[in-house]
């Protein structure tokens, strides 16, 4: 007797302890599972501490929109002024800059390349030109009743700084005032000039000069050239040579009489 309640009270401890060994399992099971979900939401914690960085990368970026903002104002503020400047001086149609007189104007452009420019321009000689003479120099022109032409002898000088460029770079010689033609004391206007193809053309000096040399971004070039622009006026009026800054969008007028 004695020894089967023995027998029952062994068999009752090594349940207790297998149970309890199930439970301590069971416990540390639940605790690892436990630490896991502890671990993904810590895991998690980045990702809120992400979102907060792109929010302050946002706060940064509007932060820089603003001042680019404020810079850009600012930049047009000094645009007004310059402006304001042209307005009163040289190169407007009453008070066109003379022969033999250098202009000089500045500016940013932003369309296929992105520069700073420097530009100057003098018109040294202007001289009648028949269409006779121009067939001769193999350049073809409308025969306009309402038209003559003027040969000018003109001296540029440039100063170019590549700011951005699709393919990294630009040739140097891509860059050049922007000539439009010319306009008369009524207001008529006539679009078109000749400057290369011919002896002594301007833009074919300007080639011949920088060849095929190339800037990069954040560069700068620059040349000096004489040549020849070939321009129609109209008949029996005081014309003038028109160009355009292409940073201002400004006409440029330089007295040819």
């Amino acid at each position: 007797m004695n020894r089967k309640l023995m027998l029952v009270l062994a068999m009752l401890l090594c349940a207790s302890l297998l149970f309890g060994c199930s439970v301590s399992r069971n416990s540390g099971d639940a605790d690892t599972v436990k630490d896991q979900k502890q671990e993904q939401r810590e895991e998690s914690t980045p990702d809120i501490d992400i979102e907060g960085k792109a929010d302050s990368e946002q706060d940064e970026q509007d932060n820089d929109k603003k001042s680019v903002s404020e810079d850009k104002k600012d930049s047009e503020s000094g645009d007004k002024s310059d402006k304001k400047n042209k307005d009163s001086g040289i190169g407007k149609k009453d008070s066109p800059v003379p022969k033999g007189s250098t202009y000089t104007w500045s500016g940013t452009t932003d369309s296929y390349y992105k520069i700073e420019y420097t530009y100057s321009l003098t018109v040294n000689d202007a001289k009648p030109i028949t269409i006779d003479e121009l067939k001769e120099m193999n350049v073809r022109v409308n025969e306009d009743d309402r038209f003559e032409y003027r040969i000018l002898d003109v001296s540029c000088n440039a100063e170019i700084k590549l700011l951005g460029s699709e393919s990294g770079s630009a040739y140097i010689s891509s860059f050049y005032p922007h000539i439009v033609g010319a306009e008369s004391s009524a207001g008529e206007s006539v679009i078109g000039y000749a400057f290369f193809g011919f002896e002594d053309a301007l833009k074919d000096n300007i080639s011949d000069q920088v060849g095929f040399d190339k800037i990069d971004i954040d560069e700068t070039a620059s040349y000096s050239a004489d040549g020849k622009v070939i321009i129609p006026v109209y008949k029996g009026k005081t014309n003038y040579l028109v160009l355009r800054d292409d940073g201002s969008g400004d006409k440029i007028y330089f007295s040819i009489e």
